[in-house]
């Protein structure tokens, strides 16, 4: 799925097609003490000891992906093995359908007020089911590399003709992925007891997951309720809460400021900052920067 990861995978196998070559040499050589153990293996796939013995391996290990891994077989176990995928609904998907089209996401654009908003569906590979955007709910999750940035319960939401909808297509399809994880996650419990015992602080959305589709085409959400209680998860509306309640931000200027114009103003961030870097000499070495808001229509020059 990644291209880091491809070229990770492909050196893992090596250095298991290595161990077990020397394992093997040691053994026809009568040497002991150098022997890996088994739990060192880094493929699910068996090492091979010559090269026509991995050509004619490739054609039985096409479709091993997610059935061999256990914490990968369903999508509660991958929320209790790596929570952190959570984070990233998207990935998650992805990550639970190796083989995934971007087709399997549609949206909508709906207009409000003069703006645009964004409504998603994802559209399950195997049955055809559809999953609308949800409104995103609070994770009590440790941050991790690959999160979506800001998280999706700080985005700004609008219903709209009761299509739940956020200020970009990628939001959108975050929220319809996390519509379908909690649905998911639901019905392989098989009983909404042990899916509230095992996965309530887990859910992504507001809105309550469903068993099948009729289920969820005769839920009756009311969305007045659940926009009271995601507004209450809006980000800083000032710098000062920043200073006081989440100082370590400000060591991270960029994103923070990112993060603060988006939930200041409503999710429109996206045109409310410009810079005008210039460089100070001929070797390029030193530069300055101007940060242009929009809104307040003033600059701000670089500081020491």
């Amino acid at each position: 799925h990644q291209r880091n990861w491809q070229k990770n995978a492909a050196v893992a196998r090596y250095i298991d097609c290595s161990m077990f070559r020397e394992e093997n040499k040691a053994i026809d050589l009568g040497i002991s003490g150098i022997i890996p153990s088994p739990k060192i293996r880094l493929c699910v796939e068996e090492p091979y000891l010559a090269a026509e013995d991995g050509e004619s391996r490739k054609v039985h290990s096409v479709d091993m992906g997610r059935k061999n891994n256990d914490s990968l077989d369903t999508l509660s176990s991958m929320a209790k093995s790596h929570p952190h995928l959570l984070l990233s609904p998207i990935e998650m998907v992805d990550r639970f359908f190796p083989k995934l089209s971007r087709e399997q996401y549609t949206t909508q654009v709906l207009e409000i007020s003069g703006n645009e908003y964004y409504t998603a569906t994802f559209i399950h590979p195997e049955t055809n089911e559809k999953f609308s955007s949800g409104i995103g709910r609070e994770l009590k999750l440790e941050s991790h590399k690959g999160r979506l940035i800001p998280p999706l319960h700080l985005s700004h939401v609008e219903v709209i003709d009761g299509k739940v909808c956020y200020t970009s297509a990628s939001r959108a399809s975050h929220a319809a992925a996390a519509r379908f994880i909690d649905c998911m996650i639901l019905r392989e419990c098989q009983n909404r007891e042990k899916y509230d015992a095992d996965f309530a602080n887990l859910r992504l959305c507001l809105e309550d997951p469903y068993m099948d589709e009729a289920q969820g085409n005769s839920q009756v959400v009311n969305y007045d309720d659940l926009l009271k209680s995601h507004h209450k998860h809006k980000g800083f509306k000032f710098w000062t809460n920043i200073c006081l309640d989440k100082p370590h931000l400000l060591l991270r200027c960029r994103l923070t400021l990112r993060n603060f114009l988006h939930y200041k103003y409503d999710g429109f961030a996206s045109f409310l900052d410009a810079y005008d870097t210039k460089s100070l000499d001929d070797n390029n070495e030193w530069f300055t920067s101007t940060f242009s808001h929009s809104i307040l229509n003033e600059a701000f020059d670089s500081g020491l």
